[in-house]
């Protein structure tokens, strides 16, 4: 019986630590999501303190929601965000048990077309690209080569660009590629060309016929 007696005097010990132990997990769970809060654009984190207006809390909660999914961050930090923000923009759920939910519809309807639309899309733009930019083997040396117009001097001239430069060429101009998570990135058209395997590539080098303004490869050069 002491032994039955002292095995029920220590189970509220017991409990007690795993309570404490869950509260410590759940504050520790919050400063990560702050914390990640942190790297969130400036306006965005104004979005997420600044108090809504009653009429207004649905719309701003469903904006603020798809722009942090945007910036990558999973439906358990948003949600943890959300609710550390009583009176900003988590003042519709302060009293509701159902933003993990609200958080899938955001997600559901922010999710990027149906990966054949996406094929398609990145298709035409290598097509495109395709049609202006080549890579090129020039004497051990890979760069991207291109064709520029001199105004001024009435002439055509040809660009050889690193990939770095490349990719610096076209750094503003983005498109959403889906990755294997089902997350949207916004890749820019540079990396997403270089990377694919039908972009327009000669190994062997070109070479430029006067009067004929094309891609010759080198392999085609007569004896």
């Amino acid at each position: 019986m002491r032994g039955t007696g002292r095995y029920n005097l220590a189970q509220p010990k017991d409990e007690a630590r795993l309570s404490q132990k869950a509260a410590v997990g759940q504050t520790q769970k919050r400063l990560d999501a702050i914390e990640r809060m942190q790297s969130l654009p400036a306006e965005l984190q104004e979005e997420i303190k600044r108090s809504v207006p009653h009429g207004g809390r649905s719309e701003a909660s469903f904006r603020v929601t798809a722009k942090m999914l945007e910036q990558g961050l999973n439906d358990e930090t948003i949600e943890t965000i959300i609710r550390a923000h009583p009176k900003g923009i988590g003042e519709k759920y302060a009293d509701r048990d159902d933003l993990d939910q609200e958080i899938a519809r955001v997600r559901e309807k922010t999710a990027a077309p149906p990966a054949p639309a996406q094929d398609d899309k990145i298709a035409s733009l290598i097509s495109a690209m395709n049609s202006e930019y080549a890579v090129v083997d020039d004497i051990g040396k890979t760069v991207i080569v291109y064709r520029r117009v001199d105004t001024d001097l009435n002439r055509k001239y040809v660009v050889r660009a690193s990939y770095q430069d490349f990719r610096n060429l076209h750094l503003n101009v983005r498109h959403p590629i889906i990755g294997p998570s089902g997350r949207i990135k916004q890749t820019n058209h540079a990396d997403i060309w270089l990377s694919h395997p039908q972009r327009k590539t000669y190994k062997g080098g070109l070479r430029f016929l006067p009067g004929f303004w094309c891609w010759i490869p080198a392999e085609a050069r007569g004896h």
